[in-house]
């Protein structure tokens, strides 16, 4: 890894919606060469439907498309789905599949939201492709990001999307408008199974390091002791803590668990805000106004120690002024903070045994699904 970062010439953090649709159909639309995309669900609905159709039409014109889908989070595309887009001549395959002979282990999961264009202009983040994250249109989009960047650190990106793909991916070297360079930002990789453990070990670095502020905003935080800890810790020497997680879940059981961890947080000085007019599915951080991170990296075990992850880093203030601008929109808008009395006061019995109940079974499956061994050993530095 290149610890300086690589060079891009363009960057934007994108919210998710109509806008960030409108831009990834006019990057597909764009594309002369090459269209790589790994995503962990593919829906076939409205917006499914309009991406598969210009995807189609990049094939009919010449661009070589490779999609790589989770056999898990996409388990719901129908068969007709995939006949039609492998009969367009989309070079299409599933991540991990179930009862294969090479679906070991089962928690393994292809996680990434990656939209890749003649390796030279991408978008990555949290938002996959279905009407939840994108044209809601009875309800508001779930919350979630992406950043588009263009120019070398794309290189980089491809090379770490590429070796997933069953199918091979050839490298190109395409030759565009060179545009100046404005800043320079870094990938990292989460692949437990490979040994790649560089996002949760930044996310350790970069807060125990954190003088002045830390915000996470993040959908599924269950993180280990340790971090947990330093979190704590930050908060009792000063550190502004701030947790921006969801009042409502598209996996009730994750929340149900880190209700169990308020208390203590808050109790340590932690301040915790609640997202309240839709799911929020984000995964950014920043740490004392000066560094930032958005991808696919959940805060918890599962991120962690199984699933395939990439995230983006960067001290540029061309992009964490942009994620600053972005969070504190978020705080003008619909967030609750909790407060600790509050709290403690205004649970029920029901909701308190709800949440012990689903704190022991979550952290259950996690020790099943991952390996007991490995959960015990490895965690958060």
């Amino acid at each position: 890894m290149n610890l300086e970062g690589y060079n891009f010439e363009n960057a934007k953090i994108i919210r998710g919606g109509g806008f960030y649709l409108e831009k990834l159909i006019q990057q597909i639309e764009c594309a002369k060469f090459q269209i790589i995309i790994n995503v962990y669900t593919f829906k076939n609905d409205e917006s499914g439907q309009a991406i598969l159709k210009k995807l189609i039409q990049a094939v009919e014109r010449g661009v070589c498309v490779h999609l790589l889908l989770d056999s898990i989070g996409s388990w719901d595309i129908e068969d007709a789905t995939i006949t039609e887009i492998k009969k367009a001549g989309i070079q299409l395959s599933f991540f991990n599949p179930l009862f294969s002979s090479f679906s070991v282990p089962l928690g393994r999961r292809l996680h990434q939201k990656i939209f890749i264009f003649d390796q030279y202009r991408a978008f990555i983040g949290g938002i996959n492709i279905s009407d939840e994250y994108l044209q809601h249109r009875n309800e508001p989009v779930w919350l979630d990001y992406v950043i588009y960047l263009r120019g070398e650190i794309v290189s980089q990106i491809a090379l770490n999307a590429i070796r997933y793909h069953e199918k091979r991916v050839v490298e190109i070297e395409v030759r565009q408008n060179q545009l100046e360079v404005i800043g320079k930002a870094n990938v990292y990789m989460q692949d437990f199974w490979k040994g790649q453990f560089g996002i949760s070990h930044l996310y350790s670095s970069q807060i125990k390091s954190a003088q002045k502020s830390i915000i996470i905003m993040n959908a599924y935080f269950f993180p280990g002791r340790k971090f947990l800890k330093t979190l704590k810790r930050k908060a009792r020497e000063g550190v502004e803590v701030k947790l921006v997680l969801g009042k409502i879940s598209d996996v009730p059981l994750v929340k149900w668990s880190t209700n169990c961890l308020y208390e203590d947080l808050l109790s340590a000085g932690v301040k915790i805000y609640e997202w309240q007019s839709s799911v929020l599915h984000a995964k950014i951080a920043l740490i004392d106004s000066s560094w930032c991170t958005i991808g696919s990296y959940n805060i918890d075990y599962v991120s962690t120690m199984s699933n395939v992850e990439m995230n983006i880093t960067s001290r540029e203030p061309f992009i964490v002024n942009q994620m600053l601008s972005e969070v504190n929109n978020v705080f003008e808008q619909e967030l609750e903070e909790v407060k600790l009395t509050h709290w403690k006061n205004n649970r029920s019995v029901f909701h308190v045994l709800r949440d012990l109940v689903a704190f022991g079974v979550f952290t259950c499956i996690q020790m099943i699904t991952l390996n007991r061994a490995f959960f015990r050993n490895i965690e958060h530095d």
